[in-house]
């Protein structure tokens, strides 16, 4: 039997109906989970004929949990007299995401020539997880190629990573395990894609005669900083003839995690500020306002908040200003004073720029004007354009290709000893109509919620007094396995917005929803703009997460 679903209960229900020792496997792998949430699983069991032709049974429990991969296999050994009972043994291991060295999906194709994509499933699907623990070495005679040489040549060998594979076919398990094994692969990739990589090494800072750092040659230390809203790391590695200027900074590069939710108004918070969304408070698109009952929309802003009470925080620029370094942001004349701005970017000298060349233009003189300055352009256009036509349109292709100008153009219109560094608020994925789920239109996920925020693809559910439980249960029934539904205590302990500070729990939603795949909680009443966009970003996923951090060196 093999089965996958999104909850503890449907874990236990799937180890109980294999029958096979399930109150043993269920309190081990509960043991193991502690009190983390359950976010996918598959629960595989198997009868063999060993070699004396006795029936042998085992079975394997994988369950993936926000932060972690849980792995239990459990085997039974006959007795060893007749008579006696048989043993059973399981054992239960948890993986962080970063031990995970690969996840490898084999499908195998019945008549190639035919296949439709998104239609044609494969006939069986061998799912390979390693993390480089065991291994296992093979081992046979060496030879020099002449069939008459007798010298002894030692042995020559292959060490082989014991990597756990799983096999499931359409033929012994139906069409059903297939997809199930398929759904918990692609989560599993999902999950080991946005864990954050261990920092790299830094560099000892060189030192001279007796100890003391050695002085540069010029005292001029400036840096360009360019933001490009909408510019996943994964939609640049797929369009690498649209962009080849910034493509070939990608080649020596490794993306960044965005943060949760991945949006405009909490990544910009998190630049401008250096601090992660539960530190800063920016929890959003569109957040309840403690104490009312009210969303503040962090683009549009609510004149009755005051962005310094709202994020009384210090921004980078006005911590570099502390320290002699004159600050400049380069962007849109309409970006100037907004309540974001305020908020999370306040501090430097505002340079506007309403095309692409001023963008060039205004930063170019910008730096001119000191020696130690920090220079942050700002362009908006890829991710509207994204918004509007999808990420996978020539319209989004065709714009790219002026960001990739526009990169190309500030990294050659600057003086010199001054480093480029361009990234990114968050990715894209477009949603198609039939992956949306429309709350206005399916009363049960309305029942009980008091304010729904957030965005299609990071919901913050707001809920009535009491009702807590009941909106979780419903949120979860109907939207399944399509998204990570996760009441707020547990959303802050599995790490979504880093470090909670208390005073700002309260912006997080009562109940957290982060689609799974390329899915969406639109509704189409409440939110017609929000919920006409194609291109859509916010949730967990490495296509909304991973953002380019791309770097070209003063000269």
């Amino acid at each position: 039997m093999r089965d996958i679903r999104a909850t503890a209960d449907g874990l236990r229900s799937a180890i109980e109906r294999s029958g096979y020792y399930p109150g043993l496997v269920a309190d081990a792998v509960s043991a193991t989970l502690g009190s983390e949430t359950v976010v996918s699983y598959v629960v595989i069991h198997d009868a063999l004929f060993d070699p004396a032709m006795e029936v042998r049974r085992h079975m394997t429990v994988l369950v993936l949990t926000p932060s972690r991969l849980v792995y239990s296999h459990t085997d039974e050994n006959p007795g060893e007299e007749p008579g006696e009972r048989p043993q059973a043994e399981t054992t239960t291991e948890a993986l962080s995401f970063t031990s995970i060295s690969s996840v490898a999906v084999t499908r195998v194709v019945p008549d190639p020539a035919a296949y439709v994509p998104g239609v044609t499933m494969p006939s069986e699907v061998v799912l390979t997880i390693g993390w480089n623990v065991l291994s296992h070495i093979d081992l046979e005679p060496a030879h020099c190629g002449d069939e008459n040489c007798e010298a002894d040549h030692g042995y020559s060998g292959t060490i082989t990573a014991d990597d756990l594979s799983l096999r499931v076919s359409e033929a012994a398990d139906g069409a059903d395990a297939v997809q199930q094994v398929l759904a918990f692969a692609n989560a599993l990739a999902e999950a080991t894609a946005r864990a954050p990589q261990p920092p790299a090494a830094r560099p000892a800072c060189p030192r001279g005669p007796a100890g003391s750092a050695t002085r540069r040659t010029s005292s001029r230390r400036c840096g360009r900083w360019v933001i490009i809203d909408g510019l996943g790391w994964e939609l640049l590695r797929d369009h690498p003839a649209a962009a080849p200027f910034l493509s070939e900074l990608a080649v020596n590069s490794t993306p960044l995690t965005s943060g949760f939710p991945a949006t405009t108004v909490t990544s910009l918070s998190s630049l401008g500020t250096a601090r992660p969304p539960g530190q800063h408070g920016m929890l959003g698109y569109q957040v309840a306002i403690p104490g009312g009952n009210a969303l503040l929309n962090g683009l549009r802003w609510d004149a009755d908040v005051d962005p310094l009470t709202w994020q009384p925080g210090t921004t980078i620029y006005e911590r570099a200003a502390g320290v002699g370094i004159r600050t400049y942001r380069v962007a849109a004349s309409s970006l100037e004073k907004t309540g974001l701005s305020v908020a999370a970017m306040r501090g430097p000298e505002y340079r506007p720029a309403d095309s692409l060349g001023a963008l060039v233009a205004q930063a170019a003189d910008a730096l001119r004007a000191s020696d130690r300055a920090l220079v942050t352009v700002y362009h908006g256009h890829l991710d509207g354009t994204g918004h509007t036509f999808g990420c996978s349109s020539d319209a989004w292709r065709y714009q790219l290709g002026h960001v990739d100008k526009l990169a190309e153009q500030l990294a050659a219109a600057v003086p010199g000893r001054t480093a480029l560094y361009v990234t990114a608020d968050h990715g894209m994925v477009d949603v198609l109509p039939e992956d949306r789920v429309d709350v206005d239109m399916v009363p049960a996920l309305r029942e009980g919620v008091a304010l729904l925020g957030g965005e299609p693809r990071a919901r913050h559910v707001y809920v009535k007094p009491g009702a807590e439980d009941d909106v979780l249960a419903t949120w979860r029934e109907i939207i399944g396995g399509r998204a990570w539904v996760l009441p707020r205590e547990e959303a802050v302990a599995a790490g979504w917005f880093g470090p909670v500070n208390p005073a700002l729990a309260d912006r997080i939603g009562d109940v957290v929803a982060a689609p799974a795949g390329p899915y969406a909680i639109v509704a189409t009443e409440a939110e017609p703009l929000e919920s006409s966009l194609i291109g859509m970003h916010g949730s967990l996923t490495s296509a909304d997460q991973l953002v380019p951090l791309l770097y070209l060196p003063s000269v």
